[in-house]
């Protein structure tokens, strides 16, 4: 599982952009689901969130959540803390372009 940035070595690495980058608008990008769009302000998690397995899109449960939907604690135990209680998370807007949307149309026409 890859393990992510520590906000110690984001603010090492941004005291070394200029000003004028640090002005810029921060975004993400994935080419594995063909999505980008801007990051948004980080969030304090309150609680722990998971992702409940075979829901798409997966939203964010928090335990009591689950339990009012059914789910008992063992059940919410097995789930993976996705985002856990205390650390920061940044909740994306996404502007979704299919890998099918970027191709480019093939004409019928043949040129001369």
């Amino acid at each position: 599982m890859y393990k992510g940035m520590k906000l110690d070595d984001l603010k090492k690495w941004m005291e070394r952009l200029s000003d004028e980058e640090l002005q810029l608008e921060l975004n993400f990008h994935s080419d594995d689901y063909s999505i980008a769009g801007p990051v948004t302000l980080p969030i304090k998690a309150t609680e722990n969130y998971y992702h409940v397995e075979g829901e798409s899109p997966a939203p964010l449960f928090t335990a009591e959540e689950l339990r009012s939907d059914g789910y008992d604690d063992a059940e919410i135990n097995a789930f993976n803390v996705v985002i856990p209680k205390g650390t920061y998370y940044f909740n994306l807007e996404i502007n979704t372009l299919s890998v099918t949307d970027r191709t480019l149309p093939v004409s019928d026409e043949v040129s001369s």
